[in-house]
C-alpha cells in the first residue's frame, strides 16, 4: 500500500510514458482511496501552468492531467468542479471528454452555471459545447425542480443564436435544436421550425422528421447513458487496451513467422533447425512432406 508520497512520485513520473503505456487502474484506485487529502495536488497538477511547464509552454493534457482528472471525477467534490471543468473543457480536447461526458453529472446542480457558461462560448469548438448540454441535460433528469430551468436556457440560447444570424448549418443550433426537441416543449416548436426554415440546422446531426419522431412520443424522458464510476470505466477500458495490445503483438509475431516461412521457400533464408532432419523425417518447413522429397536437395546446395 503506497502512501500519499509515493501515490504523487508515481502520478508525476507518468509524465515521461508513452500513450500506449497508459497507467494501470492501480494508480488510479490509489488516487482515489486517498481521498480529499489528494485533492488539493491532483488540482495543481492539472493548471494551465503546470501543463505549460511540462510540456515546453504548450498546453497539453498528459498522462498526468488525464489520471488527476479522473480521481477528481471519481471523487466530484462540487468545490472542485471549476477547475476540472476548465481543463476538461477549455484546456482539453475531445479526447477527455469523450471518456468523462458521461461522468462529468457527479458533479450535481452546483455546477450548471459553469456548464451553461461553457455552452454560450462561442470561442469553443462544437463538441465541448455539445458534451456541456448534455451533461446540462443529465443534471435535469436527476434534479426535476431545475428542469423548467433548462428548458428556459435551450430557448434563450437558441433564440438569441438565430437572432444574431451566423453561418448555415451550424452545429451549435443542431445541438440546441435536439435537446428541445427530446423535451417535446409545445411552445418551442415554434422556434424549431424556425431554425430549419432559416437553414441554421445542420441536417446530418437532426432532420425534421427526427424532430417529428421526438414530439411523437407523449412521454417527456431524460434518456442517457451515464457512468457511475469513472474509476470502473478505465479498468474496463484497461483490460480491453491490455487485450488490444496482446493482440497486436500476437499478430505482429504471426506476420513475420509467415515471412520467414515464405522466404525459407524462395531459397532467400536458410533455415536454423535445432536438430536436422533425416531423409524420411518430416521437413522443417512445416509442408508435411518428407525432408527428402522436400528441402534436402536445396540445402545441400547451400
Amino acid at each position: 500500500m503506497m502512501n500519499q508520497d509515493e501515490v504523487l512520485k508515481a502520478l508525476d513520473a507518468l509524465a515521461q510514458e508513452e500513450w500506449a503505456e497508459m497507467a494501470p487502474p492501480t494508480l488510479l484506485e490509489a488516487l482515489v482511496a486517498e481521498g480529499e487529502a489528494v485533492v488539493p495536488a491532483l488540482l495543481e497538477r492539472i493548471t494551465e501552468e503546470a501543463l505549460r511547464a511540462r510540456h515546453g509552454g504548450e498546453i497539453v493534457l498528459d498522462h498526468v492531467a488525464y489520471m488527476a482528472i479522473f480521481a477528481l471525477c471519481e471523487l466530484a467534490l462540487p468545490e472542485t468542479a471549476e477547475s476540472v471543468f476548465h481543463a476538461c473543457f477549455e484546456l482539453g480536447d475531445e479526447d477527455i471528454l469523450e471518456w468523462l461526458d458521461n461522468s462529468l453529472w457527479k458533479f450535481g446542480s452546483t455546477t450548471i452555471p459553469i456548464l451553461e457558461r461553457v455552452s454560450c462560448n462561442d470561442a469553443l469548438d462544437w463538441y465541448p459545447r455539445a458534451v456541456a448540454l448534455e451533461v446540462l441535460e443529465q443534471i435535469a433528469r436527476d434534479t426535476p425542480e431545475t428542469q423548467e430551468a433548462h428548458k428556459a436556457f435551450l430557448i434563450k440560447q437558441l433564440t438569441e443564436h438565430l437572432d444574431r444570424g451566423g453561418e448555415p448549418e451550424d452545429d451549435h443550433i443542431a445541438s440546441l435544436v435536439s435537446d428541445l426537441a427530446n423535451l417535446r416543449d409545445p411552445e418551442a416548436r415554434p422556434l424549431i421550425a424556425r431554425a430549419f426554415a432559416e437553414n441554421r440546422v445542420d441536417r446530418s446531426f437532426i432532420t425534421e422528421e427526427n424532430v417529428e419522431d421526438s414530439y411523437k412520443d407523449s412521454e417527456v424522458t431524460y434518456v442517457s447513458n451515464r457512468s457511475k464510476s469513472i474509476l470502473e470505466d478505465y479498468r474496463a477500458w484497461h483490460r480491453q487496451n491490455t487485450l488490444a495490445m496482446q493482440e497486436i503483438e500476437a499478430r505482429r509475431v504471426r506476420e513475420a513467422l509467415k515471412e520467414s516461412q515464405r522466404m525459407i521457400f524462395q531459397g532467400r533464408l536458410a533455415p536454423s533447425p535445432s536438430k536436422k532432419p533425416g531423409r524420411n523425417d518430416t521437413c522443417w518447413c512445416g509442408s508435411g512432406k518428407k525432408y527428402k522429397k522436400c528441402h534436402l536437395e536445396a540445402d545441400q546446395k547451400r
